[in-house]
């Protein structure tokens, strides 16, 4: 095993305020400062341990229209997911929770409701999913099945329109593209999207441990993460909107050898001489 001062990790991110996601390495020089090509970068960090092995997913959007990045939260080891509530400095409080059972499930944000978004939970064993809606607490309210199983999902909102969409592929394959309507279901839209990774990384010898494959599909300001580790397993990660402070982070964060995946909310920066 690598000792912690050549432990390297990926970071994905928006650096250079473009609203696109590039991809950084960095070395860890201290719990949450990493040193990188171009300046030292601290954060804070909520992580997801072992999130390929276990099944862990991240989603990253506004739920509650208070202009703060919050979290949802699934797992196949837990009985429910959550909902983290950010508080615009990197910390998470937890709000509620929502069912998933014990399966392989991602969540995604969909539309705004009356006191916040809706939640998408799919599962990734039978291609089922059920739509929560909050009013107060999150309870299901329909529930239904896609006509095939997807690798990954993202939420995507149409510009100018304002119009929400669920977009939901297999890898390799174009994505089927689902808007939501006003009663909640979904209605398969005619659009194509390309199916393409905007971001595409081989394993690098010099993680611990070893990253088998990264894969990240970026539309617009939303993106989807899928991740395979050196043994071959592949998840759905993460989903996230895109914004400059918050970063993902996956390495070896928890230092027990095993892939990690952390939201990194970050501080300011210092400038490298």
């Amino acid at each position: 095993m690598m000792n912690g001062s050549d432990q390297r990790f990926i970071f994905l991110g928006d650096f250079d305020g473009t609203g696109v996601l590039k991809h950084a390495y960095a070395k860890r020089v201290g719990d949450t400062v990493f040193d990188f090509a171009d300046a030292t970068r601290t954060f804070v960090i909520t992580e997801n341990p072992g999130a390929v092995e276990n099944q862990c997913s991240f989603a990253v959007e506004d739920m509650d229209g208070d202009g703060n990045m919050d979290l949802l939260h699934t797992a196949r080891a837990g009985m429910f997911g959550m909902v983290l509530r950010g508080d615009g400095s990197g910390n998470f409080g937890f709000v509620d929770y929502f069912l998933t059972a014990y399966e392989p499930t991602v969540a995604v944000p969909g539309p705004m409701g009356d006191v916040g978004r809706e939640i998408f939970v799919i599962d990734f064993r039978t291609g089922s999913y059920t739509v929560f809606c909050t009013r107060g607490r999150y309870l299901p309210y329909r529930q239904n099945s896609l006509n095939f199983i997807p690798d990954y999902i993202a939420h995507l909102m149409e510009l100018g329109t304002g119009f929400d969409y669920l977009l939901a592929a297999q890898t390799g394959n174009v994505p089927h593209l689902y808007q939501w309507l006003q009663s909640g279901s979904l209605t398969e839209a005619a659009q194509t999207l390309p199916g393409n990774p905007s971001i595409s990384v081989s394993g690098d010898p010099r993680l611990d441990p070893g990253l088998g494959s990264l894969q990240v599909y970026q539309v617009g300001s939303y993106a989807s993460v899928v991740v395979t580790n050196s043994q071959g397993q592949a998840f759905n990660v993460a989903n996230l909107r895109v914004t400059p402070r918050i970063f993902l982070v996956l390495g070896n964060i928890e230092n027990r050898s095993s892939l990690d995946v952390g939201v990194a909310f970050l501080l300011p920066a210092v400038p490298r001489n």
